[in-house]
């Protein structure tokens, strides 16, 4: 014995959306429109045809054409997907939400037919009409075998889509990802799913014995459980099925009635499945029901058949189990119920009246007379004589009688096969609608803009521009530039009648959001004289990798063009701009709100890159009565109180320099091989350390980056000085923007990388 071939899903790989509650997922709008369609037309088809019985009009083969090119265009995309970014989980998340899409489009579509008929019957034309009352009848079809209808579309609608999963998709996911099936294609065939959970007995019972049906199921489970249990898994035990015990069974589930069937199905998997299997997201050996079926004998002529074991005196352990089921069934007063299961399976295909299912096998069972059936039968479609009905059934009882000496044996045997293979499918039905019940499909713009804003929207689509939002976000940069004296600067133009705005936005945000582009950034916003940039580092691909880089790289851009720019305004007579800038990074992906359209970033980097970019304005006085102010950065830590700041903090020193905090620096060592370079003054009294590296920008071009490597000094008093204890000393990192010092560094790297190795000529 062996259990089914089986994939767990696991949907705990992806985060939460934005309810907190399902995954976010947004399918491209060809394969949607395609979609609706094919199911538009599978229902209006069928409708028409089996239940108003009109003339069928020519199949909609387009429908089925666009549907399935859409449908494997997008699939061989996903599994592309998948495979480079090693997450086969994404397929099983792609055809969960393909599946939730096409069963929503039944419904959706019966609630248009019923709504399209209840507008055509309010018309005053048709109401004076002969169309009146064919519009009531069509009404009232639609509203008595909705369950039946929306199974036949299910059913056709899965049809076409497993015939092109065994044609075309199977075979490719085999060659890709080395699994034909990574969910498996009895989950995504399974008849429960199309039946809407119970369904209609007349569905029910083309797959299982109406006694599942009617509510049986949970004696049958315990007969055969008890009799089998020596033979069962562990993981297999009795389900409580009494009241209190249902009622304290957590749920989980989110969707409240919005899957259709899913209700029905979690309340039959309580009674008939323990928690502790269900929880293993696991098959075993008795789900296989042709394999019970041998344990017990066959189901053949030649009863019992132990051929399959290997050891003839198994028939006669087959014999006593078979016995001994026997004797549970008729203790627990089913056992003429399943017989009258099997008869009703028999002949109830050739008794050929719609919905009478339920009042044929209360006429087998003998719960009714032979007037009372024909008295229900006058309320059938499309009986006219009930009597010659009753006649007709009569016969096929008696033609479908079971005979020979084995019959009840088999029967039985027949029957755990059965109940077994119910069990197998309500499992996989139940693990399916969850894993429906755990993903969103959106739709709207604000949701989904929202959703991909915090990295959270799995998107499926095939067009390569959606590339970067099929990417997860792992890391962000925030750059901030703060401007110095805006305040000052305004009110001087204004004296001079010249206009600031115009000012800032040709100096400073003009440039910026073009230096934006080049380096794939985004502007969060301008918040009074500063502007807070961002980068966004991705969990695959080359330039995702090189946030911190490329952000280093904006800073020294942004600075080069203020100079050019002050220089110009020198010339004019105009005012100077002065900068500080920071750039803090965070391993994590940013949150996004919207308030009114707008969206708001939440980044923790966003307050260490306003500290960076900070000045501390005691400092700078006193920087400039020594006579020490220049460009750059310098950090000092503050060892007696000053007017503005407590002992113990850290504060800056930032005119026109590019400070990094520490989680940015060592994402950059990450990102780029990094060389230790030191560069001694001229009269040789001090040396500076400095780290250097190259990286690629956006078109393969290798641009410089040198970062110097400072000791933070400590501020007492009037003086800031040099920390005695090497060992404490605390450390800070500012990208070099001065042209002489990166030549300098330059020229040593490459003295360093031609200097010939010991030993060599």
């Amino acid at each position: 014995m062996h259990a089914p071939h089986f994939h767990r899903l696991r949907l705990e790989r992806f985060p939460r959306g934005i309810d907190n509650a399902h995954i976010d997922v947004s399918v491209s709008s060809e394969l949607i429109n395609a979609s609706i369609a094919l199911v538009e037309a599978i229902v209006r088809e069928d409708v028409q045809r089996y239940f108003w019985k009109q003339p069928l009009k020519a199949p909609n083969v387009e429908a089925v054409d666009v549907f399935r090119d859409t449908y494997v265009e997008l699939s061989r995309a996903v599994v592309s997907e998948a495979r480079t970014l090693a997450r086969p989980e994404r397929v099983q998340l792609y055809q969960l939400s393909v599946f939730k899409l096409l069963f929503a489009l039944v419904d959706r579509q019966l609630s248009a037919l019923h709504k399209e008929l209840d507008e055509s019957r309010a018309q005053p034309a048709r109401q004076v009409s002969g169309q009146s009352l064919e519009l009531h009848e069509k009404s009232v079809i639609l509203v008595r075998y909705e369950d039946a209808i929306r199974y036949r579309a299910a059913s056709d609608l899965i049809r076409v889509v497993m015939r092109i999963e065994n044609s075309v998709l199977r075979k490719m996911r085999k060659t890709v990802l080395g699994t034909s099936w990574p969910v498996s294609e009895d989950m995504l065939s399974n008849p429960i799913l199309q039946l809407g959970g119970v369904g209609t007995a007349d569905d029910f019972i083309g797959y299982w014995p109406y006694l599942l049906y009617d509510g049986d199921a949970e004696k049958l489970n315990q007969c055969i459980l008890e009799e089998l249990s020596p033979w069962l898994p562990d993981m297999v035990e009795l389900s409580g099925d009494d009241d209190e015990t249902l009622d304290k069974t957590p749920r989980i589930r989110r969707d409240q009635g919005g899957l259709r069937g899913y209700v029905d199905i979690e309340r039959r998997v309580q009674c008939l499945i323990g928690a502790g299997e269900l929880e293993s997201d696991m098959l075993h050996a008795f789900d296989h029901a042709e394999d019970v079926e041998a344990l017990l004998g066959g189901d053949s002529d030649e009863w019992p058949n132990a051929e399959s074991w290997n050891e003839p005196r198994f028939e006669r352990t087959q014999r006593e189990l078979v016995s001994k089921l026997g004797r549970a069934f008729k203790r627990a007063g089913i056992k003429h119920r399943i017989e009258a299961s099997y008869l009703l399976t028999d002949v109830y295909a050739e008794f050929g009246v719609s919905g009478s299912a339920a009042w044929v096998f209360d006429y087998l069972t003998g719960n009714i007379k032979r007037k009372e059936l024909m008295r229900r039968l006058e309320n059938a479609l499309g009986i006219k004589d009930p009597d010659s009905a009753v006649i007709r059934l009569d016969q096929l009882i008696k033609k479908h009688k079971p005979l020979g000496r084995r019959a009840q044996q088999r029967l039985i045997v027949r029957c755990v096969r059965d109940f077994m293979h119910y069990r197998y499918q309500l499992k996989l039905a139940y693990w399916m609608f969850q894993g429906m019940d755990g993903l969103r499909l959106l739709n709207g713009v604000r949701e989904c803009e929202l959703s991909r804003a915090n990295s959270l929207l799995q998107t499926f689509s095939s067009d390569a521009a959606d590339g970067d939002a099929n990417r997860r976000v792992v890391g962000h940069v925030i750059i901030k530039a703060d401007v110095r004296g805006s305040t000052k600067i305004t009110s001087e133009m204004r004296a001079q009648n010249l206009n600031p705005a115009a000012y800032f936005s040709r100096n400073l945000y003009d440039p910026i959001s073009e230096l934006v582009k080049e380096f794939n950034g985004e502007k969060l916003f301008v918040e009074g004289d500063a502007v807070i940039l961002m980068i966004l580092q991705y969990e695959s691909g080359v330039h995702g990798h090189l946030a911190v880089a490329r952000a280093c790289g904006l800073a020294r851009k942004i600075l080069q063009v203020v100079d050019a720019k002050n220089a110009e305004s020198r010339r004019l007579g105009l005012p100077e701009l002065e900068l500080g800038l920071g750039i803090a990074y965070s391993d994590e992906a940013p949150t996004y709100l919207y308030d009114e359209g707008h969206k708001i970033t939440i980044s923790p980097a966003i307050n260490r890159a306003d500290r960076l970019s900070s000045c501390n304005s005691q400092l700078r006085s006193l920087f400039s009565g020594q006579g020490r102010a220049s460009r750059g950065v310098e950090v000092v830590e503050v060892l007696s109180g000053q007017m503005t700041v407590s002992s113990g903090d850290l504060v800056r020193y930032n005119v026109n320099g590019i400070e990094l905090d520490a989680p940015a620096f060592y994402q950059l060592g990450s990102e780029l091989k990094l060389h230790k370079v030191k560069l001694t003054n001229r009269r040789k009294s001090s040396s500076t350390l400095y780290q250097v590296g190259r990286y690629p920008d956006a078109n393969g071009n290798a641009h410089w980056l040198v970062l110097r490597d400072a000791v933070v000094r400590l501020w007492m008093g009037n003086e800031v000085i040099q920390d005695a204890n090497v060992e404490s000393r605390r450390h800070f990192h500012e990208v070099v923007t001065d042209k002489k010092v990166i030549f300098a560094v330059q020229q040593k790297v490459a003295g360093k990388q031609r200097k010939p190795k010991a030993g060599t000529a």
